[in-house]
């Protein structure tokens, strides 16, 4: 009686961060690219212009709405306009 060999596959691979893979998916598409950095320092200083200065600006958010900061903060203050004025007082007076 022969037996018959069973074939086990491997287990999945752990799950990986996705804001982190969003993360640096983005900053080699948007910044690093194929091309050569002349030093680690001239490479270090881009990378943080860009998160300082592209990333936390205009970056979309989904916790607010797809938006970058600044559209969000446009929004927002769009939307105070429109509020009636208050009289300063309270509902307690």
């Amino acid at each position: 009686m022969r037996q018959a060999a069973v074939a086990v596959a491997p287990p999945p691979p752990a799950p990986r961060d996705a804001l982190a893979e969003s993360f640096f998916t983005t900053l080699k598409r948007e910044l690093l690219g194929d091309r050569p950095w002349p030093s680690r320092a001239v490479a270090r200083t881009s990378i943080f212009e860009w998160i300082e200065a592209w990333y936390k600006i205009r970056g979309l958010y989904s916790s607010l709405g797809c938006r970058g900061p600044a559209e969000y903060e446009t929004v927002l203050a769009g939307l105070a306009e429109l509020a009636p004025p208050s009289d300063g007082q309270s509902a307690a007076d």
